[in-house]
């Protein structure tokens, strides 16, 4: 029987526009010797990062290691979740909203101390299925529908120049035009349905999202909880401003944004809206969305 390799790296050479792709020599002379045993993998199209992960799962690795961002982290947590192996983190991507909540952004020195001296702390992960996303799917940062996700559909097809908080502001302001208030019913835990008219409904396990916009103020990955930020029908003038104050918080003291959390939900809209997964648009409402507390080793600074 082989013995399994100390930690496995996933690096998608694309992230951070090719940027993660040129750091690797800089990443393992960071790492040091403590890495000197560690097996680097490549990924080159979509869904290489959850195979590869599943595979060293599978084969018993303790650490695997995304390099990348919040996409490429989706993918090895998806190939990880349900073994023993913990995760790790180099960040690299246009949002990087997750390595904000563990404070392993801005430091590429502090994210490979992380891998070789941190601590594993256990994490929430949460879990969404709706209509067309071929079963469950689970997601680290955020998942919502209404405005959020029809702005992430304008951001995903690309906005030349730009990228980071700025890409989605333009993105917004882009999809503003055509978009148009819907009939919301939402369902948390086991609290009567709320209906309403609104412009969006985000679920988040962190903060920020988008880069830095602060979404849900005081989320945490370890507490039990998905903090939903729920936005009634506004003009559009006024989504518009308010977005602008997401980067610092104040968007809660507008009457039309509910701060509320829960476990477990359900989200109906008419009519149906696209859902958002941690960045990527997939399937529509009705969803359902649950929360796993504390299911996933994650490596953060000691």
């Amino acid at each position: 029987m082989s013995t399994p390799p100390e930690a496995v790296v996933i690096v998608n050479p694309t992230a951070g526009r090719g940027i993660a792709g040129k750091q690797v020599p800089e990443i393992r002379r960071l790492l040091g010797e403590k890495a000197a045993g560690w097996v680097w993998k490549y990924t080159q199209k979509r869904g290489d990062a959850e195979g590869m992960a599943r595979q060293a799962a599978q084969a018993g690795a303790p650490l695997i290691v995304a390099v990348g961002g919040d996409g490429t982290l989706h993918e090895v947590v998806n190939g990880v979740l349900g073994s023993s192996s913990a995760v790790g983190l180099i960040p690299y991507g246009t949002g990087n909203d997750f390595a904000r909540s563990l404070g392993l952004y801005g430091s590429l020195e502090t994210a490979c101390r992380t891998l070789t001296d941190g601590v594993v702390k256990h994490i929430d992960v949460g879990v969404i299925e709706g209509e067309g996303t071929e079963g469950e799917r689970n997601f680290l940062v955020l998942s919502g529908t209404g405005f959020d996700a029809r702005t992430a559909q304008t951001v995903n097809r690309g906005i030349r120049g730009l990228s980071g908080p700025l890409a989605y502001v333009w993105g917004a302001i882009l999809t503003l035009r055509e978009f148009q208030p819907f009939a919301l019913t939402l369902t948390l835990d086991h609290e009567p349905p709320r209906k309403t008219k609104a412009m969006f409904v985000s679920f988040a396990n962190v903060e920020t999202t988008g880069g830095g916009m602060k979404i849900a103020p005081g989320a945490r990955v370890d507490d039990g909880f998905l903090d939903i930020c729920l936005v009634a029908e506004v003009s559009k003038l006024t989504l518009l401003y308010q977005l602008s104050q997401v980067f610092s918080g104040r968007h809660l003291l507008h009457p039309a944004v509910s701060l509320l959390r829960a476990q477990t939900l359900t989200v109906d809209a008419t009519p149906p809206q696209p859902l958002l997964i941690d960045g990527e648009v997939c399937g529509t409402t009705p969803a359902t969305v649950r929360l796993l507390p504390g299911v996933l080793p994650f490596m953060v600074p000691s």
